[in-house]
């Protein structure tokens, strides 16, 4: 049985031996759901089974004369298995098929909503430009509740669980590259071109510098042409979008004290940076 309501087969079409590529487009999908109850099935049974996803791996397949690559999957299941001692359970991708729960995700606020908790949605989403910005009604108190987070993780978790689930979409996600012009730069964040340029002397520190402390947070206010003019944002240091990473950001001022730098205390680290997005890291 290939379809079971209410649940989505998303490793469908997928064999024994296929391009890495494919499969890691599906395992970051698979990803979202590590923790979570599924349904395994396949392995020439007519039915199938509940279990809890815990972790996927990509291998070189082991069909002869195949260059591919295969997908197995690391399941706790709810009876032990036959010929176990545990309830362990490591089906290759191809063989099984895993289905997870079809629970789609309102992405307009503007349904259901006060304009209360429509405020507090776009409060959330200037303060923090770059994460996912939810709110969600609870299915049996009815109280609206509203978080910023940095995946769909707990968004999709409370939508399974049946609570009303609503997701801005985020403009401020536009990356460019790490070497583009700075007018292109300053475009890609702001949203408008640049009006004026002037040139600016930037003395680096020489010598010692006195190291003050560690970035936990930067708050800065966007000025001018700007499509965010007059928005405040708050950049935790080591938030890169999708996960936290520990800050490498000092605070450091000069020998003699008149000027204060921020610099990477790991110089070989891609963060912290600066893109259309805003601060990463």
């Amino acid at each position: 049985m290939s379809e079971f309501k209410g649940w989505k087969d998303i490793t469908k079409n997928i064999t024994w031996s296929e391009p890495k590529s494919k499969l890691l487009k599906l395992q970051k999908e698979l990803s979202k759901h590590y923790g979570e109850k599924v349904i395994v099935w396949g392995g020439g049974d007519s039915g199938g089974m509940y279990a809890t996803l815990k972790n996927t791996k990509i291998l070189p397949t082991f069909l002869r004369d195949s260059k591919g690559f295969a997908l197995k999957a690391y399941l706790i299941t709810e009876k032990k298995q036959p010929y176990h001692d545990d309830y362990t359970f490591e089906p290759w991708i191809g063989s099984y098929q895993i289905s997870v729960k079809d629970s789609p995700v309102r992405s307009n606020p503007e349904m259901l909503l006060t304009s209360e908790q429509r405020q507090e949605l776009a409060r959330l989403q200037a303060y923090y430009p770059y994460r996912i910005i939810y709110g969600m009604i609870d299915k049996d108190s009815g109280e609206f509740f509203a978080s910023a987070v940095i995946s769909m993780r707990i968004p999709n978790k409370m939508a399974r669980e049946g609570h009303k689930v609503f997701v801005l979409k985020n403009t401020a996600r536009n990356p460019v590259e790490a070497d583009a012009p700075s007018s292109s730069l300053y475009q890609s964040f702001h949203g408008k071109p640049v009006q004026s340029q002037r040139v600016v002397q930037f003395n680096p520190p020489k010598g010692k510098v006195v190291k003050i402390g560690r970035v936990k947070e930067i708050v800065y206010t966007v000025e001018g042409n700007s499509k965010f003019d007059g928005t405040n944002f708050s950049h935790k240091a080591g938030d890169i979008g999708h996960k936290m990473l520990p800050s490498n950001t000092l605070i450091v001022s000069s020998e003699d004290g008149k000027d204060l730098y921020l610099i990477k205390e790991n110089e070989k680290s891609e963060y912290p940076k600066f893109s259309g997005r805003g601060i990463l890291g």
